[in-house]
């Protein structure tokens, strides 16, 4: 039997080889499923940061009773979400503007960098709102 014939007859590690075409489309999609949990993460606690702002300054305007003292309670309830790789904290543009329906709407805005790749692009911004209204 030839050199030839006798390696196309070999099937010792076959399974290696198909290890390795299959590992980075696994590691592709295991890697982004992370990627857009920590996105669905950020957009949950973001939200409930705003919720909870709204809350406080119907209930306590001693605490949350204008513009900064919201941005400040917004951040604060932010506080634990990751920033991108050398940024001290994840940047949160907090806005508060007087609705006639609502009374005041509180809209607050994050941009999350990827973390693990930069492949997915740019950053994606997310946007979490409530309406507040004075607790006669």
């Amino acid at each position: 039997m030839t050199l030839a014939r006798r390696v196309a007859a070999c099937t010792r590690g076959g399974t290696a080889v198909e290890f390795a075409l299959i590992l980075p489309l696994l590691l592709l999609f295991l890697l982004g499923a992370m990627e857009y949990a920590r996105l669905a993460w950020v957009q949950s606690t973001l939200t409930y940061a705003v919720q909870d702002a709204s809350r406080c300054s119907a209930v306590r305007p001693d605490v949350c009773g204008d513009a900064a003292k919201i941005t400040a309670y917004v951040q604060a309830r932010t506080g634990l979400l990751l920033p991108a790789p050398g940024e001290p904290t994840l940047p949160i543009a907090v806005t508060v503007v007087a609705d006639p329906t609502c009374g005041a709407r509180i809209t607050a805005e994050a941009s999350p960098q990827w973390i693990l790749w930069p492949i997915f692009g740019a950053r994606r911004t997310i946007t979490a709102a409530a309406c507040r209204s004075r607790v006669a």
